[in-house]
């Protein structure tokens, strides 16, 4: 017996082995954060062999397990645009930097720095460097300033910006927040002279006083401010704090305008700061501040985000929705004539398709901010990238017709737009199976822009295996429903190859949000899942984003209903196809989110369907949610269709709505094994969510298991993200007979 057990644990060791080798294999697989074309286009003046050449400079990321932490390097691609060859410098390491950028003409280069603690500080700093040509000018200590907290770099809130003369650079920083101290406390002997010195005093009993932050992976960002850091001081005010920003109001986005002013957006923060990440609803303007005067741009009950300038400074460009609503929906392009004031709609907000354009590419704009450079050089085009129905689309507009055209060429990979310049494009381009390459291309005349001619600066990685495996799209009509509403709905499946009769164990993976969606683009946990011997169906249910305004708002009232139905309707359709091999017997279920939700309610509704599920911070109770998350209003749009209110009763009605809609009512007729993933920091789906969950299905007798973790909503610290896919893989093995329990 001891001889047939340790042959079993040998197996379970092998089997585990191959799964972490396997997922940091995958981990370390780099991902393309940024490009941008650093050499302006030679003259006629200009000599010597690399006078056509360009020089791309690229930024990487990739996970090192051994050291727990995220790296970062750069790369640098020499490119001929006419013989198209391109030669690539070694990397460089750049984890230290949080933001760098070269002012208009290429004089200088901005280096934000982070310098963690050590033995000789405790606290960790931020440097701002500027570099010439040839060496370093500066570096200044901003902590040792004392006129600010943290710099923001998160995508709502980032600002790093040249001025037009080159002398300033506008960043978004923390308000500093005033010491204080207890009641009372101990004094030193000097204190009364270092008081009379022009210290400023600590106010008193104001250490506890409640500052709002804004909510998920926000936590700690109470007031954003302005701040300009001068450049050519040397003996004067190095930085400074701009005023003019009304206390209702919190900076966010900031650029100079070409006359020297200052535009970006404000985020409307009372009566309270709602969750700002993945929320494109929030109350915000853009506004426009010269020497001090402040001025709003845009009306009362919009949602607007990423004000980009025209290269020649003719226009503004915004996106801009409704406030309220689903978190994320279609946006509308404005046009703004900095001259006369005057505005307009480039693309309105599209409810299902557009005319002439591909509807499996494009049907809206789904995206949270326009590339930084993403102009034509004729200031007429604009490049931009979208969530389609499965795909990421690049697409040139045109901002004085709306004409749209779509990049890719296919739908068999994902492409997004990363920098423009001169008519030199860079793009990131991906699919399931192929890892981000970087990608060039000029863009081509107005009107032949389908044509457009792509030059790899980089191969993907080729990962043992990764070849071999197969992915598609399946689309569908929903059959559900008996009325005219939205039918559309989609999943992308990832499979290795079985070509020896055998089936597949499948993972019925539905997507968080529940506003958001699934692309074809590279995902490194279905490709760990797929390397290891599983089929992925990624579903893309009515309610996902890039399928149209339509798709958006037809789920908002149904949750827990029409998205489940579409889940399960999906799961029977591709199970039954012949060629897919899926074992419609050997069904999972993984989910996190919205999709921990949908997993929750699908073994509650569908309860011997499923072998087993992985829930990982999921919503299980929507009225007990709503007291104690970041996004409340989210619990009221999604199970009642009304919007928020900040003030008055909450009805009995939209309460029972909210009970209904919640898996936590059917937790009673769960009979599938469970795993809980959840994270202690979690403020969108507080913990207390999974708890809930897992104590009721304890108390009925339901095997479960319930993991806890310190991390936030998206379980993604590096140790934190490798344990969780481990023990996911392990309840897979466990619940689908591959391993046996007592082995375990």
């Amino acid at each position: 017996m001891l001889a047939i057990r340790r042959r079993r644990m040998n197996r379970i060791k092998r089997k585990m082995d191959k799964a972490t080798k396997t997922f940091r294999t995958v981990a370390r697989v780099p991902s393309l954060a940024s490009a941008q074309v650093l050499r302006e286009p030679s003259t006629d003046e200009d000599v010597g062999p690399i006078r056509d050449n360009l020089l791309v400079s690229s930024l990487w990321s990739q996970i090192c397990h051994e050291s727990n932490k995220t790296i970062w390097y750069r790369m640098q691609h020499i490119v001929n645009p006419t013989t198209r060859q391109v030669s690539s410098l070694m990397p460089q390491d750049c984890s230290s930097e949080l933001s760098s950028k070269f002012s208009p003409t290429g004089k200088y280069r901005a280096v934000l720095k982070d310098v963690p603690p050590s033995a000789n500080s405790q606290t960790k700093k931020q440097f701002m460097e500027i570099w010439g040509k040839s060496n370093r000018i500066s570096a200044t200590d901003l902590e040792a300033l004392d006129v600010h907290g943290d710099v923001y770099f998160d995508v709502e809130f980032k600002s790093f910006d040249w001025s037009p003369k080159e002398d300033s650079i506008l960043y978004i920083a923390e308000t500093k927040i005033p010491k204080s101290e207890p009641f009372y406390k101990r004094s030193a002997q000097d204190s009364a002279s270092k008081a009379s010195s022009g210290d400023k005093k600590p106010k008193k009993g104001e250490e506890y006083v409640y500052k709002e932050d804004w909510g998920e992976q926000m936590v700690g960002k109470h007031r954003p401010a302005l701040a300009v850091f001068n450049v050519q001081s040397e003996n004067g005010q190095i930085v400074s704090m701009l005023e003019g920003i009304p206390d209702n109001f919190s900076p966010a986005q900031a650029l100079w305008a070409p006359d020297g002013s200052i535009v970006g957006i404000v985020w409307d923060h009372e009566p309270r700061r709602l969750g700002l990440y993945a929320c494109t609803n929030r109350s915000s303007y853009v506004f426009h501040l010269a020497e001090g005067t402040f001025k709003l741009l845009t009306s009362e009950g919009l949602s607007v985000r990423s004000p980009r300038f025209s290269p020649d400074g003719k226009y503004l460009l915004w996106l801009e929705r409704k406030v309220g609503g689903p978190h994320n929906g279609a946006q509308r392009l404005i046009k703004y004539e900095w001259a006369t004031g005057k505005s307009g709609v480039v693309l309105d907000i599209i409810a299902d398709k557009l005319d002439g354009v591909d509807p499996l590419k494009f049907r809206g704009i789904f995206c949270s901010a326009i590339p930084t450079r993403s102009w034509s050089k004729d200031n007429r085009r604009l490049l931009m990238n979208t969530m389609g129905p499965t795909t990421i689309t690049s697409f040139v507009i045109n901002i004085e017709s709306g004409k749209v055209t779509v990049l890719n060429s296919s739908t068999d990979y994902s492409l997004s737009v990363l920098d423009v310049y001169d008519d030199y494009v860079l793009c990131a381009k991906s699919s399931p199976k192929h890892p981000k390459t970087l990608v060039f291309a000029k863009l081509p005349e107005e009107g032949n822009e389908k044509n457009i001619d792509w030059v790899y600066l980089t191969e993907y990685e080729v990962l043992p295996g990764l070849e071999k495996l197969e992915y598609g799209v399946h689309y569908t009509q929903a059959s559900y429903d008996g009325d005219n509403g939205f039918k559309d709905l989609n999943a992308i499946y990832l499979k290795p190859d079985v070509s020896d009769g055998s089936t597949l164990p499948v993972i019925i993976w539905p997507h968080g949000g529940p506003h958001g969606n699934f692309v074809n683009a590279f995902n490194n946990d279905a490709a760990v899942f797929s390397l290891l011997g599983f089929g992925v169906i990624m579903v893309n249910y009515r309610g996902s984003t890039g399928m149209g305004e339509d798709c958006v708002n037809y789920l908002l009232g149904k949750i827990g209903d029409a998205d489940v139905k579409d889940c399960q309707q999906i799961a029977e359709e591709l199970c039954s196809m012949e060629t897919l091999k899926f074992d419609s017997k050997r069904k999972v279920l993984f989910g996190g989110s919205h999709g921990g939700f949908l997993s929750a309610h699908l073994i509650g509704q569908y309860p011997e369907s499923f072998r087993c599920a992985v829930l990982l911070n999921p919503v299980t109770d929507v009225m007990s949610m709503s007291s104690v998350t970041d996004i409340p209003d989210w619990c009221a749009t999604c199970t009642a269709g009304e919007s928020y209110s900040f003030t008055g009763d909450v009805s009995k009605e939209d309460l029972m709505k909210m009970y209904d809609a919640s898996p936590m009512r059917l937790v009673h007729k769960v009979v599938t094994p469970t795993l809980l993933l959840i994270g202690k920091k979690d403020v969108r789906v507080p913990c207390s969510q999974g708890l809930q969950f897992y104590h009721k299905l304890k108390a009925n007798g339901v095997q479960t298991k319930l993991l806890v973790y310190e991390d936030n909503h998206s379980l993604r610290q590096i140790p934190v993200d490798l344990d969780a896919l481990m023990n996911s893989l392990l309840w897979f093995y466990e619940h689908l007979g591959l391993i046996k329990k007592e082995d375990l």
